[in-house]
C-alpha cells in the first residue's frame, strides 16, 4: 500500500491537469467567435454628408457693374436733327445744317457747331480768325454764283457774332442771312470755314 500511494497521487494530479487544459481550450473557443461576432455585428455609424458650398450672395456684383467706366462727352453728345453734317479740320468737332429757308428778301441759314472733344475749342480759329459767320458762303454750282452773308450799313454781318469759344461737349447754334436766291435754285452748297463743303442742301420756304 505504501508503494501504491505516490502513484495514486500522480494519477489524480495528471487527470486534474488534463481537465484544466481542456477547460481552458473550450473557454477560448467560446470567447473567440463570440467576440468576432460582436465586432462584425456592431452597427457602423453612417458617414455624415458634407454640407453644400454656400451659394454666392446676390449682392455680389461684377467690377463693371460696381464701377461703370467713365463715358467721355464725345460718346454721349448726339447730333441734332439736321439736313447734313460733316467733321472738319479739328477732330471731334462737327457742323450740322439744321435749316435753310428762303423768304422774299433773304435766305436764312441755321446750323450748329458740336464739340465732341474733352477740351474747349477756339471759335475764332474755327471761324477763320473771325468772331462771326462772315466767311460762310452759299454756292450755286449750276449757276456758278456765290452768295455772301448780308451786311448792315456799318459793314457788320447780319449773323451770329461775338463768338469766342465752344466748351467741351457743348453745342453752339448759329445763324446767318444771305441775299435772296432765285426760285429755280432748289438746292445749294454751304461752305463753312475749316469744314468740307456741304452739298445739295435743300432750300425750303
Amino acid at each position: 500500500m505504501l508503494h501504491l500511494r505516490p502513484l495514486h497521487f500522480c494519477t489524480i494530479f495528471l487527470v486534474m491537469f488534463i481537465c484544466l487544459i481542456a477547460g481552458c481550450s473550450k473557454n477560448q473557443e467560446h470567447t473567440g467567435p463570440a467576440s468576432q461576432t460582436a465586432q462584425s455585428s456592431a452597427p457602423v455609424a453612417p458617414s455624415q454628408p458634407q454640407p453644400p458650398p454656400p451659394a454666392p450672395s446676390s449682392a455680389t456684383t461684377t467690377p463693371s457693374a460696381a464701377q461703370p467706366a467713365a463715358t467721355p462727352p464725345s460718346a454721349t453728345q448726339s447730333t441734332p436733327p439736321a439736313l447734313a453734317s460733316t467733321d472738319g479740320e479739328m477732330p471731334g468737332v462737327t457742323v450740322a445744317i439744321q435749316d435753310l429757308k428762303r423768304s422774299a428778301t433773304a435766305v436764312t441759314l441755321k446750323m450748329v457747331y458740336i464739340n465732341r472733344t474733352p477740351k474747349d475749342v477756339d471759335m475764332v480759329w474755327l471761324m477763320n480768325m473771325r468772331r462771326d459767320l462772315g466767311d460762310v458762303h452759299l454756292l450755286d454750282t449750276t449757276g456758278k454764283k456765290k452768295y455772301f452773308v448780308v451786311t448792315d450799313s456799318e459793314g457788320n454781318c447780319v449773323c451770329s457774332s461775338g463768338l469766342n469759344g465752344l466748351s467741351a461737349g457743348a453745342q453752339l447754334p448759329v445763324w446767318a442771312k444771305f441775299p435772296p436766291v432765285p426760285e429755280d435754285v432748289q438746292k445749294i452748297t454751304v461752305e463753312v470755314p475749316r469744314f468740307p463743303p456741304l452739298e445739295d442742301i435743300p432750300i425750303s420756304r
